[in-house]
C-alpha cells in the first residue's frame, strides 16, 4: 500500500467531537469532514448518529456551536476569511434546507472566546477579543440587533455559564499576574457580584447546579474541588480524584456530581454523591474520556462523553447512569485499519526526569520491525499551546510513520496541561529553554531505551510545536536534531506581540511577564534571533491568513536561510488561518510532511 492509499484510509477513519448536544431534542452538532475534506459544521440526530448532515457552506468556518435551551436555535461564531474575525450568527434547527440559511446577530466581529445562552433563550452572553480590549457582551437573539457591553479589559475571558437568570459566570485570566478568577456577574447591569480566586487552569469547566445558585470550582487556597453557594457564601470541600480535574457536570436532580480527571494524559470519569460524599469511578474503557453533556432522554439519564485511545479516534459515546451500560454512538472507520495492510501500534507511557529534576511524561510508539543496525530513526512531535497536551488518542500520521520505520515520541513538557497548576506554570520565562531541555532529556531516554539513532532524530509540531521546531534547530548546542518540520510556527515573539489583539498580548504576558518589562525575554526566545545556527533541513507550512502565528516573520526567517543556501522547503496555504481547515488541506499536509521526513531522514 503506497503513502497516498494510507492517507486516504486515515482520512476515511474520522473521529468526532461534538460542540454541543441538544437539551431536549435528540440532536448534536460539531465539525465533520465533507466529501471535499473540509471540516464543516454538521447537525446529526442521536437516533442516527452516523448520518451527518452539513449545515454550513464550505467557506463558513466556526470553532464553536451551542443549542438554545429549547434547541430551536444554534448560536455560532462564523468566520469567512480564516482570520478569526467572527460575527455571531444563529440558525434554525427546524429549517430543512441544507446548508441551513444563517442570520447574523452581532453588529461587530472579533476573536471568539466563548458564549452561553440565557435560561430563557432570549439572549447570548458572548466573549470576544478586539485589537485594544477583550469584551463580554449580551447579544439579543434577534437578527442585526446591537449587543450590550457588560465588561471590557486586558484580561483573557473564557468558559461561560448562564444557568440562572441573575448570575452569569465566566473565568477571567490576568496573564501579567497569573491570577485566575471565577467572575459571577449580574448579566443585566454588569455588576460583579463575586470574584473567586481559583487554581490556574485553562481546562477546568464547572457548570451551575440545575436548581441552586451553586458552582464547583478549584479553590486557590488548597487546590481542592469545592462547591460554593453564591447567595449564602457556603463552601463545601469535595473528595479529590487522582489527577487534574477538567470538567464537572451535575445529575439532573442535582444530587450527584460527575467529573473527569486526567492523569498521564489518560482520563477517568468519577461520580460524587453529595449526601455521602463518596467518590467512585465509572466503568469506562481505558484511554481518553472527556465529558460532553448529561441529560435526560425519556426515563434514562445519559452521560455523553468522547473516548479514544492510540488505535481509536475520538468519538461520541454514552453511559446510561442507571443500567451502567456503555455504547459507542459515532463511528467511521475504514475496515482495513488494524489489519495486516494497515497495522496499528499502541502508545507506551513513559516518565523521565528533566535536567533540573522535574518529572516529565510522554508517549512512545515503536515499529513492530526490528531496528536497523545503527538504530531507529525517530520523530519528536511537539504539541501546541503550550497549554495543551498530547493525549493517548489515534493520530493517523503517527501510525503511518511507525509503519515507515520511525519511532514516534510525544513529550508533555513543562507548560502542558494535565499535570497540575505548578507544572503548567513551570515554563514561565523559560519558553524555548527549560521546555526544550525537557524534550531533549526525553530524547536521551529514547536513545538509551528504544535503540534510537542519535544522529537521526527529527522534530516537528504545529503552532507552539511549530515554534519549538524552529527553536530547536537554532539551538544545536542543546541537541542537534537531524531535521525539522514546522507548521503555523512563531519565529519572532516581538512581532507577534506588536501585531496581536488584546487576547494574545495577555497570552504573551502570561508566558513572559508584563510586556513592558519583558522585551529582552521575547527577543531571547525568538528563533529569528539565532537563525544563523540552523544547519539542518527544515520544512515549513504557514497559513496566509493566520493571526495567531503570522506569516511575515516566518517568511523572513526562511528567506534568510534560503539566501544562505540552507535546505528549506516552504509551503504557504493562501486561504487558511489558524483555526479553519479548507478542503484538500489534510491530504496535502500529511503527505508533504511524511514525504519530507522520508527524503531527509532515510
Amino acid at each position: 500500500m503506497d503513502l497516498f492509499e494510507k492517507i486516504k484510509l486515515i482520512i476515511e477513519t474520522q473521529g468526532y467531537i461534538p460542540f454541543d448536544i441538544g437539551n431536549v431534542k435528540k440532536l448534536f452538532t460539531g465539525l465533520f469532514l465533507t466529501p471535499n475534506n473540509a471540516f464543516i459544521l454538521h447537525l446529526t440526530s442521536l437516533e442516527n448518529p452516523n448520518d451527518h448532515s452539513p449545515i454550513l457552506p464550505e467557506n463558513a468556518y466556526t470553532i464553536d456551536a451551542e443549542f438554545s435551551p429549547d434547541d430551536s436555535w444554534i448560536a455560532i461564531p462564523v468566520d469567512y476569511t480564516g482570520k478569526e474575525e467572527s460575527a455571531l450568527y444563529r440558525l434554525s434547527t427546524a429549517n430543512p434546507e441544507r446548508p441551513i440559511p444563517i442570520e447574523r446577530l452581532s453588529k461587530i466581529a472579533g476573536r471568539h472566546l466563548g458564549f452561553d445562552w440565557s435560561p430563557d433563550g432570549k439572549k447570548i452572553a458572548w466573549g470576544f477579543s478586539k485589537q485594544k480590549k477583550n469584551h463580554v457582551a449580551i447579544q439579543p437573539n434577534e437578527a442585526e440587533t446591537h449587543e450590550h457591553s457588560l465588561w471590557e479589559g486586558d484580561e483573557m475571558v473564557q468558559v461561560f455559564h448562564w444557568k440562572h437568570p441573575n448570575f452569569l459566570k465566566f473565568t477571567r485570566v490576568n496573564g501579567k499576574t497569573n491570577e485566575f478568577d471565577e467572575i459571577i456577574m449580574n448579566p443585566n447591569s454588569g455588576e460583579i457580584i463575586r470574584t473567586i480566586p481559583v487554581v490556574s487552569s485553562f481546562t477546568f469547566d464547572g457548570s451551575w447546579h440545575p436548581q441552586k445558585p451553586t458552582i464547583p470550582f478549584l479553590n486557590k487556597e488548597d487546590g481542592k474541588l469545592t462547591m460554593l453557594n453564591v447567595d449564602s457564601g457556603e463552601k463545601i470541600t469535595l473528595p479529590q480524584p487522582e489527577g487534574e480535574i477538567e470538567k464537572v457536570v451535575w445529575s439532573t436532580d442535582g444530587e450527584t456530581l460527575y467529573l473527569s480527571a486526567t492523569k498521564d494524559a489518560r482520563d477517568k470519569i468519577y461520580s460524587i454523591n453529595l449526601d455521602s460524599l463518596e467518590l467512585n469511578s465509572l466503568p469506562l474503557p481505558q484511554g481518553i474520556n472527556k465529558i460532553g453533556k448529561l441529560r435526560k432522554m425519556g426515563n434514562e439519564e445519559i452521560l455523553f462523553f468522547v473516548h479514544a485511545d492510540a488505535t481509536t479516534r475520538m468519538n461520541l459515546w454514552k453511559f446510561d447512569l442507571e443500567s451502567r451500560s456503555v455504547e459507542q454512538l459515532t463511528r467511521k472507520r475504514s475496515p482495513k485499519i488494524g489489519t495486516d495492510e494497515f497495522p496499528l501500534v499502541n502508545s507506551i507511557s513513559e516518565h523521565w526526569n528533566s535536567k533540573d529534576g522535574l518529572g516529565i511524561h510522554g508517549f512512545v510508539m515503536v515499529p513492530q520491525s526490528p531496528p536497523p543496525v545503527e538504530g531507529y530513526p525517530a520523530i519528536v512531535f511537539v504539541h501546541g499551546g503550550p497549554m495543551g497536551q498530547d493525549v493517548d488518542s489515534f493520530v493517523g500520521t503517527y501510525q503511518i510513520l511507525v509503519q515507515e520505520g520511525f519511532v514516534v515520541f510525544r513529550p508533555n513538557f513543562r507548560g502542558s496541561t494535565g499535570y497540575g497548576a505548578a507544572f503548567q506554570r513551570a515554563n514561565y520565562r523559560e519558553i524555548g529553554k527549560a521546555d526544550l531541555v525537557d524534550i531533549v532529556t526525553g530524547v536521551g531516554m529514547l536513545i538509551e531505551k528504544y535503540k534510537v539513532n542519535p544522529k537521526k532524530v527529527a522534530i516537528t509540531g504545529g503552532s507552539y510545536g511549530g515554534y519549538m521546531t524552529l527553536r530547536a534547530l537554532t539551538k544545536p548546542e542543546v541537541f542537534e536534531f537531524a531535521a525539522g518540520w514546522a507548521t503555523a510556527a512563531i519565529s519572532d515573539f516581538e512581532y507577534l506581540c506588536d501585531s496581536s489583539d488584546a487576547l494574545f498580548r495577555d497570552f504573551i504576558a502570561y508566558l513572559f511577564g508584563p510586556i513592558e518589562e519583558s522585551r529582552s525575554f521575547l527577543k531571547e526566545a525568538s528563533p529569528i534571533t539565532d537563525w544563523e545556527k540552523v544547519r539542518k533541513p527544515l520544512g515549513i507550512a504557514q497559513f496566509a491568513n493566520d493571526t495567531r502565528t503570522p506569516l511575515k516573520p516566518v517568511w523572513d526567517f526562511a528567506n534568510k536561510l534560503v539566501e544562505r543556501g540552507n535546505h528549506v522547503e516552504f509551503h504557504v496555504e493562501p486561504a487558511m488561518g489558524h483555526a479553519n481547515i479548507p478542503k484538500g488541506y489534510l491530504v496535502r499536509s500529511v503527505a508533504r510532511q511524511i514525504q519530507f521526513f522520508q527524503k531527509v531522514m532515510k
